[in-house]
């Protein structure tokens, strides 16, 4: 029997979990499980993270791996701060995926503890730090409350045409350095990074100060995590619970056609055996009628 925290919805059989359970476990894992080396590992991965949200998204004969319930925060993380309030909403898309479900089912019902806890825990006095996707998103947010929804499409619009060239992202300025950005320049930036996760680019780490402009660029993200995510798979063997599902599957079949040639020998063997005792007591009545003559 699965136990099942108060408030928490598991997804089986088709029904939502609910999400303010996701919002729980990610604070829990920031506050109560990653410390300052899990920070800096976090932020280190959040490029690549953004890639496995959205390449989980879009790509379904790849499942994602998800390795453990603090994977599975720090992903959920990723999704939350790639989701805006002007577009698709990549947070409850990914805490609806099979994966999800899996991992959170299996964790519900080894340590149904482990989920109370995070269900009851009190956030109220607790201020996380921001990391550099954190940041952006909470820029991005920041500029569409004090700009018209026209001048937030806009520029979204002229980010947009411009990544659609495969040109870099270049905004007029005198700065010479990230300190000497405006808000303004910030929120482009976050808006420009923030569309290229979502596009499967990578942005640039660092931005170019040239003559009079500011110069984002990027990189393909399939070329830059690719083949370090597929080697991250394998080393798990890459047991995705589809996978899993899939090789147990084909075990049973191959168990099904053993037990079956199993037992059609051990029907031959019976046969020979009744052949031979059958053969054997026929050639016995035959030289006992020999002797008898």
């Amino acid at each position: 029997m699965i136990f099942v925290p108060k408030n928490v919805k598991i997804y089986v059989g088709g029904d939502f979990m609910d999400k303010d359970f996701f919002e729980k476990l990610i604070a829990y894992y920031k506050c109560k499980i990653e410390d300052d080396e899990g920070y800096d590992k976090r932020i280190a991965n959040e490029e690549r993270d953004a890639y496995r949200v959205v390449k989980a998204l879009s790509n379904s004969k790849r499942p994602i791996t998800i390795k453990n319930i603090g994977d599975l925060a720090r992903l959920l993380n990723v999704a939350k701060q790639l989701t805006t309030t002007d577009g698709r909403n990549i947070f409850e898309d990914f805490c609806s995926i099979p994966q999800v479900e899996t991992i959170i089912n299996n964790i519900t019902s080894r340590k149904p503890e482990q989920i109370q806890v995070i269900q009851d825990y009190d956030f109220l006095d607790w201020e996380p730090m921001e990391t550099p996707l954190e940041q952006d998103h909470r820029l991005i947010e920041e500029f569409k409350r004090v700009n018209t929804n026209e001048i937030y499409t806009g520029t979204l619009s002229r980010i947009r045409e411009i990544l659609a060239t495969g040109k870099p992202i270049q905004i007029k300025s005198e700065a010479k350095s990230e300190k000497e950005l405006t808000e303004k320049h910030k929120a482009i930036l976050a808006m420009s990074k923030m569309f290229m996760r979502k596009n499967g680019l990578v942005p640039n780490s660092e931005l170019k100060f040239e003559e009079g402009r500011i110069v984002l660029g990027y990189l393909d993200a399939e070329k830059v995590f690719g083949s370090d995510i597929i080697k991250a798979e394998e080393q798990t063997m890459g047991i995705t619970p589809a996978q899993a599902e899939e090789e147990k599957k084909r075990e049973e079949i191959k168990k099904a056609v053993l037990d079956r040639w199993k037992g059609r020998q051990r029907e031959n063997n019976k046969k020979i055996q009744r052949e031979e005792v059958a053969y054997k007591r026929k050639r016995t009545k035959g030289e006992d009628r020999g002797i008898s003559r």
